[in-house]
């Protein structure tokens, strides 16, 4: 790197105290952090770490909502989200309902973890009905947006972490473009009128996917749960009640996750 590529002692200086704040807000886990604190844990002038929170908030990597004065890791921040102590949880919380899911719709149900821009898929179990359309193993990343579980969580962010994740995944994601910008915003529209997603049309020709978010005591979706058929076995009255399956599971692990973080 030549001199006039590297960057200055100021831009380094800026990089480093915004890395601090970082680390601060993501060991607040949940309960999130105020300024003040902030700015005591980083040593930082209160003016500093303000100009910098708004830099994070508008790209999406912290925010602070509107009804509260503390500050949370932001659903656009890549990988570090996984740091948060429920998000560990959340396979070994999740795991137990799958079975039930998959026994009372006879479908595949699919745990996901949100990962920055990510639904990462840590389980999943099969149902009695013979055709199962396995179209995501363990271990699997789906970008936000794409598939049941993925426009689950980023329909359930707030509208302004969501705007900024969506232009993340439009500039690094080619499965996005591919599915097209108005595509993905009626996808979440429809999804956030419905209050689950249903990822049946376009991806996969014959399969049915729903999904709903699973909300953590911080408000932002820390995962997802989905289930996945074969179309013609799924009408609209079915989804609706696969769906309120769904809610009822995903109310269950975000209960789990609280009380495991209370003990």
């Amino acid at each position: 790197m030549d001199q006039a590529q590297q960057p200055s002692r100021g831009d380094v200086n800026s990089l480093r105290r915004a890395a601090a704040i970082v680390q601060v807000i993501a060991a607040s886990g949940d309960a999130g952090v105020r300024l003040i604190d902030i700015t005591k844990s980083t040593g930082l002038r209160r003016a500093t770490v303000h100009r910098l929170c708004r830099t994070l908030q508008s790209l999406g990597w912290v925010r602070q909502p509107r009804d509260r004065q503390r500050y949370y890791l932001g659903g656009a921040l890549p990988m570090l989200t996984s740091l948060l102590p429920s998000r560990r949880r959340l396979a070994e919380a999740g795991r137990g309902t799958l079975t039930l899911i998959a026994e009372e719709t006879e479908d595949t149900a699919f745990l996901f973890l949100h990962d920055g821009l990510d639904a990462l898929c840590v389980d999943r179990r099969e149902g009695s009905y013979p055709v199962k359309p396995l179209l995501v193993d363990i271990g699997d990343r789906r970008p936000l947006g794409l598939g049941a579980a993925g426009l689950a969580i980023l329909a359930a962010l707030p509208d302004e972490d969501r705007v900024a994740v969506l232009e993340l995944l439009f500039d690094s994601r080619e499965e996005c473009r591919a599915r097209g910008r108005a595509t993905i915003e009626a996808d979440l529209t429809a999804a956030r009128r419905a209050g689950y997603a249903d990822a049946s049309a376009g991806l996969v020709s014959g399969v049915a996917g729903i999904g709903v978010p699973i909300i953590g005591p911080a408000g932002m979706p820390i995962g997802a749960i989905s289930v996945a058929g074969v179309e013609n076995r799924w009408p609209p009255r079915r989804r609706d009640s696969f769906a309120d399956v769904l809610h009822r599971e995903a109310y269950r692990i975000a209960k789990a996750l609280f009380e495991i973080g209370a003990t």
